[in-house]
């Protein structure tokens, strides 16, 4: 039964590109992940505050300086929408200006960040491909007296970055 409704609720939502909002696709494995229940969604996504999805040590592999990674459930959105939106301040700051100039965020999406009040996303950036987004995460460099944000790689693909994190062996285990 449960797979039933599954099929039914991926035909309504389409499987293919599950947020129909985002003018990318989403990777197949993310799709994957969201249909499979082991990517948050709505309901269980604050757990993740007080029962992490990935390791700590995982965590550290992506950013030195981070202690969780907080993964977003649909809807995500990009960086140009939360900049009109209601996170405008933050990605308006004189601080990203540097940040800003690396990225089109028209086409960097939102996936996650490094938990409460750190200000530190984790994205998927359709810049350079729109069928293979690499992932960055958006980090704060101290030089002297003066603080600004910069984006990092953390991974040249979804998949690298699932298998970084562990989910692809969450998945793997899921499935047998």
């Amino acid at each position: 039964m449960k797979s039933f409704l599954k099929d039914i609720k991926n035909k309504i939502i389409g499987v293919k590109n599950v947020n129909s909002k985002l003018p990318f696709k989403l990777p197949d494995l993310l799709n994957e992940l969201i249909e499979k229940d082991i990517w948050p969604n709505n309901s269980n996504a604050n757990s993740q505050n007080s029962t992490p999805i990935v390791d700590f040590e995982r965590v550290l592999q992506i950013d030195p300086e981070a202690v969780t990674l907080f993964l977003y459930p649909l809807q995500f959105t990009t960086v140009s929408k939360l900049a009109t939106g209601s996170e405008s301040q933050l990605w308006s700051d004189l601080n990203m200006s540097k940040a800003n100039s690396q990225i089109d965020s028209n086409k960097v999406v939102i996936i996650g960040d490094f938990g409460l009040g750190t200000d530190s996303a984790i994205a998927l950036n359709y810049q350079y491909d729109l069928e293979n987004p690499k992932v960055i995460r958006l980090g704060w460099v101290i030089n002297g007296h003066k603080i600004h944000a910069e984006w990092f790689n953390v991974a040249d693909s979804f998949n690298e970055f699932a298998d970084k994190i562990g989910l692809s062996e969450i998945l793997k285990f899921n499935s047998e």
